[in-house]
This record gives structure tokens, sequence and C-alpha cells, in this order.
């Protein structure tokens, strides 16, 4: 049976290790460490976790940057792993490592804002966890650099940046503290991708990717 292929093996794996988004993939390290302890003891659940009510408290603002350290399962990192390194692959050549930096902390604090000040007066005063805030932050900043050039891009990204867009419709309004967090973070992506790309020399060469062959 034929096979549709982006070039050849070593042509793909070549662009990937020059390419290897090492931000991403930090944060994705550290995801896996921070699963395992919090896996291992609840103890550190009530310092990390962001409760609503939190916000209320200067001393406790530290969580909305820890809150995405709970993961909650090894299924849920590999589900976040997959989107953060994916989209890293698209922003961190079009950006320089602090602004990288800077996206992962603004949908972090932004997305945490957002749902505790629309929960505030929640008396379960359920907390957000899990690093979706920043996978979404990501993801709307890779699509929109890919759309921004959609014409010329290679069949690889388009289909990478429709399987992105299709994710957005999994956006819940039922929950409305933390949908307005999505559409938050989003928004901080959108106007990443819109303003703040750079023109960097570490861009390598992907136009194998441009024709598909069959096999």
């Amino acid at each position: 049976m034929p096979k549709l292929s982006f070039g050849s093996n070593k042509e793909v794996s070549d662009y990937l290790v020059k390419n290897k988004p090492g931000v991403s993939l930090y944060l994705t390290g550290v995801l896996f460490i921070t699963n395992i302890i919090t896996l291992i003891t609840t103890h550190l659940d009530a310092y990390i976790l962001l409760y609503p009510q939190d916000i209320t408290n200067v001393l406790l603002w530290y969580k909305l940057v820890t809150y995405p350290l709970f993961v909650g399962g090894f299924f849920a990192w590999f589900q976040s792993a997959l989107v953060i390194v994916s989209a890293g692959y698209f922003i961190e050549p079009k950006f320089e490592r602090k602004k990288v930096l800077l996206l992962i902390a603004l949908s972090s604090v932004i997305g945490g804002l957002a749902y505790a000040m629309a929960n505030l007066d929640d008396p379960f005063n359920q907390p957000i966890a899990s690093p979706t805030m920043i996978t979404w932050g990501l993801s709307a900043c890779a699509v929109t650099l890919i759309l921004k050039r959609i014409k010329t891009a290679p069949l690889m990204e388009k289909i990478i940046a429709g399987l992105f867009l299709l994710s957005f419709f999994n956006l819940n309004p039922s929950d409305t503290g933390y949908f307005l967090g999505q559409v938050s973070v989003i928004v901080v992506g959108l106007l990443f991708g819109l303003f703040l790309e750079e023109k960097l020399t570490r861009v390598s060469d992907i136009s194998f990717l441009n024709k598909p062959r069959i096999k």
C-alpha cells in the first residue's frame, strides 16, 4: 500500500534535532518531575493549587505560577507535553527565549487570574490545576504563526495548525471561570503571534516538507 512521506527519515530527524525547542523540552521535564512528586504526596497540594480565594491574599499570588505544576497523572502529562513540544517547534525559532518564557508565564498568570476572579464568590472555592492554560496559550501562538504564512506553509504545518484549531472546539462555556481563562490565554497567544514574531537565524530549511511523496 502506498504511504505518504514528508521527506526522508534523516531530513526529518535533522530538522527536529536542529530546531529542538529547548524551553518547551525543559518545561515538560519539570512537569514530569512535579507530576511524580504530586502523585506520591498530597501534602503539597495546598501550596501549589490555586483557589479562587487565594487572589485576595497577596502572599498567595505565587500560586498563579505554581498551579500548572500539578499535572494530574502520566496520561495528562503526555497530552500536555505533546502540545507544548509541538507548539515549541513553531514558536521558539521565531522568538527570543525570554519572550517564550514570558508567553508561558503570562498564560499561567492571566489564565489563573481569570479563573479565580470569575469564581471568587463560589462557596465551594474549587481550585484550578494542570498546565492547560499554558498549552492553550502556546497552541494559539503557534496557530497564529502558521496562519500568517498559510499560503507558503508546508503541508505538515497546515495539518498541525488544523489539529490545534480543532482543539479550540473543546472550549466549554458552561464552566464560566475556566472558559474565561481559556479565552484570555488564547488572546495572549494570538497577540504574541501577530505582533512579537522576530526574524531569527536559527530557523532551518524545511523545504523538504513542502512536497510530500508517495511511497
